[in-house]
């Protein structure tokens, strides 16, 4: 993905600092984020990060780096045992993530802190509800919230509960709180993650918006391509540890990516190709529920078949209808040419399919869990005599997996919750990888990960297709769509507009298919769902 870039001045001694986090520590930590007594993990060793005034500062680094530990930090969510923070030129000891609010600084998280079944105005005032005596000042509540919303240069129905509203509608109202209260510094964690295209470009110009209003604004993200788009520094962590601060505009993507990963990536991944066999999987004229237009797919063992589509273009539902997630108004599918229409989800996974869902917190890993349940759980039945599992065997498994999959993790019982987005999705995947599996199903399989994490997840496409398997992969990265796929399928307001060969394909074009008529309708509006 690629953007015209928005200018903005470089961060420069003139400018206020606003935010000096040196040499920050902090050691693994327990449920109330204090350090695990006798611990000598280190999760941050040596991070630092200078904020100033009107400026966007990306934050980088491998799933694991520590960008999520030391947002927490900023954020006064997590104590820190070593180093100095100063937000606007004071100190900072303990405190709380209400004192931090105080201070200015708000955090818009991944997973929004919205209470869904409220209303806009509600959200926006929960837990600073504004009073008249002993009424709740509703007119003044409303009215702020009007006011923060529309210097956004948006229009979203205040009296509507936020869970009816699109991702990119619940970031702003995030926004609009967080100017609502006067904050100066604005954290924003992987906000492009769940974003299309579209969005990302309104999000992109709303934060050159506010930084020429003055706003320091730190921008967590994977996508490198966005750091040169937006931001005026950048700031790499590997290992937690500071390796480097630059301005955008005097380094390059190949510097970032080795301080990164402590060693040079190709730019982009070109797939190898390998030999095609037969059909494995196949859809006629199926028509997942509440879809415009019946489908008909097929790929063969041995390749890779991207799918790709704007929000909205049905490209979840064709996915939880090929592997029996959600019933088909009509249609068939075919595994290995038998039809398996009226199968349940559990007959067709036993049968060979495996599916990694988009969303891997909700659906394609139990954070609770340790690691070795999660690697596991597809396998139990093989695992022991009856309804019994046998621990050894379960445990050597799960330590193989974490072996295959390059899992960084302290042990295979620690809950999936404490590790990074990029090794989450490899638990994600990796559980389907213990028996081998004819068909693999893979929904934005590398969404929210780093660039090292997402070289080894092409690898492991690679790998599954070099062994005969078959790989369906949706994504709305359009780069990797064209360099990963073998043949490419583009999905528009519920339907195949084309398919073509990677070779033929250019982003442009791919785009081009993507985008539906006039007569087709918004397939963005706020109840789409990719």
């Amino acid at each position: 993905m690629t953007f015209d870039v928005v200018a903005g001045p470089p961060a420069t001694d003139g400018q206020t600092l606003i935010l000096d986090a040196q040499h920050i520590q902090k050691y693994a930590y327990d449920d109330e984020g204090r350090p695990i007594r006798g611990t000598d993990v280190l999760l941050l060793s040596d991070a630092s990060l200078e904020l100033r005034a009107g400026e966007v500062h990306a934050l980088v680094g491998e799933n694991g780096a520590g960008k999520s530990t030391l947002i927490k930090v900023l954020a006064g969510a997590l104590p820190f045992e070593g180093g100095t923070l100063d937000v606007m030129g004071r100190p900072r000891g303990e405190t709380t993530i209400s004192e931090v609010r105080k201070e200015g600084i708000a955090v818009i998280w991944q997973e929004f802190s919205l209470a869904p079944h409220l209303s806009v105005v509600e959200n926006m005032f929960l837990g600073r509800e504004l009073r008249r005596g002993r009424r709740l000042d509703k007119p003044e509540m409303r009215r702020q919230a009007a006011a923060a919303i529309a210097s956004l240069g948006v229009e979203i129905d205040l009296d509507s509960p936020v869970e009816r509203l699109s991702t990119s509608q619940q970031q702003l109202i995030e926004i609009a709180r967080a100017l609502n209260e006067d904050s100066r510094i604005l954290i924003l964690d992987e906000p492009t993650a769940s974003l299309s295209r579209l969005e990302t470009e309104r999000l992109i110009e709303l934060m050159a918006q506010l930084r020429s209003e003055g706003l320091g604004i730190i921008f967590v993200t994977h996508r490198l391509d966005e750091v040169f788009t937006i931001s005026d520094r950048v700031s790499v962590l590997k290992d937690g540890r500071s390796t480097g601060t630059f301005r955008t505009s005097q380094t390059s993507r190949d510097e970032i990516v080795e301080r990164m990963v402590g060693r040079q990536l190709d730019s982009v991944y070109q797939r190898r190709g390998s030999t095609v066999g037969e059909v494995a999987l196949e859809t006629r004229d199926l028509r997942p529920g509440g879809a415009a237009a019946p489908v008909s797919i097929t790929v063969h063992r041995g390749e890779i078949v991207g799918l790709a589509g704007l929000v909205g273009a049905g490209r979840t539902e064709l996915a939880r209808a090929i592997v029996g997630a959600d019933p088909a108004e009509s249609g068939s599918v075919l595994l290995n040419g038998e039809d398996v229409t009226s199968w349940p989800m559990r007959k067709r996974l036993d049968a060979g399919l495996g599916f990694v869902p988009e969303n891997r917190k909700d659906q394609g890993v139990i954070l609770p869990l340790p690691i070795l349940r999660n690697l596991t759980m597809t396998e139990w039945p093989r695992l022991g005599a009856g309804p019994f599992v046998m621990p050894r065997r379960e445990r050597d498994l799960a330590r193989s997996m974490v072996d295959e999959l390059s899992i960084v993790a302290r042990s295979v019982d620690q809950p999936a919750f404490t590790l990074s987005g990029g090794n989450q999705q490899r638990v994600a995947i990796g559980k389907w990888l213990a028996r081998e599996r004819l068909v693999y199903v893979l929904d934005e399989p590398t969404r929210g990960v780093d660039v090292s994490a997402r070289y080894a997840l092409y690898q492991l496409m690679e790998a599954i297709a070099d062994r005969g398997g078959a790989v369906l992969m949706i994504s709305s990265d359009l780069p990797e769509i064209i360099s990963m796929s073998d043949r490419i399928y583009v999905m528009r307001t519920g339907s195949i507009s084309a398919e073509i060969a990677p070779q033929d394909a250019t982003e442009q074009s791919v785009l081009t298919m993507m985008l539906p008529d006039r007569n087709e309708g918004d397939t963005n509006g706020p109840a789409a769902k990719a």
